[in-house]
């Protein structure tokens, strides 16, 4: 009987942050600076960081990391943020620990996330 071994290519994190303060969201320095300073948590690095200020509100923002991706798009009209975080490497982040990064570095009301397995490789 042969045996099969199962594989993920990769672990998507996604975030939906309900209760932000408005002018948190439209901050981009701001955002900037959090989202640079997740990925020292998260023990990856930034190789390609681009930001876009909608009008009249809204950002979006992607970091290419060295693990794979995060994207961010703020509706500050809603006083949400969506977040995804893609990894590519061998490495299953703590979603607990990434919560409480974002509790601490933004004011809201409410996190929901959801750990995501990509790519099942079997073999």
């Amino acid at each position: 009987e042969r045996k099969i071994m199962q594989k993920y290519t990769g672990v998507h994190i996604v975030l939906d942050i309900f209760g932000c303060v408005y002018e948190q969201l439209e901050n981009q320095t701001y955002l900037v600076s959090v989202m640079e300073k997740l990925t020292d948590v998260l023990g990856t690095n930034v190789i390609v960081e681009t930001c876009h200020k909608f009008s009249p509100q809204g950002i979006s923002m992607v970091l290419i990391i060295s693990a794979s991706h995060i994207t961010v798009h703020t509706w500050p009209e809603d006083h949400y943020v969506g977040i995804d975080i893609f990894t590519c490497e061998d490495t299953d982040y703590n979603v607990e620990q990434i919560e409480k990064y974002f509790k601490e570095k933004l004011i809201c009301n409410r996190i929901k996330s959801q750990k995501i397995y990509r790519g099942l490789v079997e073999s």
